[in-house]
């Protein structure tokens, strides 16, 4: 038995493993959020359609409510725009071509993606974007980094404190440094020459495969960057791609 090609194809193997439960993450996420803002759009349209003309005291009044509805409506619209856009980009794939990418804009679709999670956990989301030219990359590629980061930080998050998940982009010299932090329980000690071992995972049974940062390791690597993490326990751990 070839042992070095056993090797490639268990990582190869993996990689589509931790794809498709993230994409099954993404997914049922992004199915809450079309139904919310469906259920808005029903709500404010489903009003205005059964409305009986107001009598003419109560017309300015009447027509303040049905633009609020119609705003609603239109918020929700373009909510459910950007939510499928996400979608298209994360699900597309180009091959290995690389283009400019916006880290700050794919930051804010994986965001988007995980706002299922984030909700859930009730999360404060900080942003710190600053200039930065635009990073050279296959785009469903840093998306499926990007999300995997996103929701492992969702996923650290404990209940005894206001949950937070920061992301940031800066300037790093000639690079550009993205930065996805958890106020998290941290990882143990003991853990953390591990982490981006395939198939090691400190989650619960059904929470994780033990894929998602190896797999992320390995497309970071592949566009000639660095993913590394500080950490601290009961504080919460920073991962960086440089």
């Amino acid at each position: 038995v070839d042992l070095r090609h056993h090797h490639v194809e268990q990582h190869q193997v993996g990689g589509l493993l931790a794809e498709g439960v993230e994409r099954l993450l993404a997914a049922a996420g992004l199915a809450d959020d079309v139904s919310l803002s469906l259920e808005v759009v029903d709500t404010g349209v489903g009003a205005l359609a059964a409305a009986e003309p107001p009598p003419p005291a109560e017309a300015t009044e009447a027509l303040t409510s049905c633009r609020e509805a119609l705003a609603d409506a239109l918020v929700a619209t373009q909510q459910m725009q950007l939510l499928l856009r996400d979608m298209r980009t994360f699900s597309r794939r180009e091959g290995d071509v690389h283009l400019a990418c916006n880290a700050a804009a794919m930051l804010d679709g994986a965001l988007r993606l995980a706002s299922g999670e984030l909700r859930k956990h009730q999360a404060e989301v900080v942003r710190e974007y600053e200039d930065c030219p635009p990073v050279l990359g296959t785009p469903h590629k840093l998306s499926q980094v990007f999300l995997n980061l996103v929701l492992n930080a969702v996923q650290a998050l404990v209940a005894e404190r206001k949950a937070r998940v920061g992301v940031a982009v800066r300037p790093r010299g000639d690079r550009v440094e993205i930065a996805i932090t958890d106020n998290g329980h941290g990882i143990a000690p003991e853990h953390r020459p591990r982490v981006f071992d395939a198939f090691f995972t400190t989650k619960p049974e059904g929470m994780g495969t033990g894929l998602g940062l190896f797999v992320s390791k390995k497309i970071v690597t592949e566009h000639g960057g660095e993913l590394a993490f500080d950490t601290e326990v009961g504080i919460g751990t920073t991962f960086r791609i440089v």
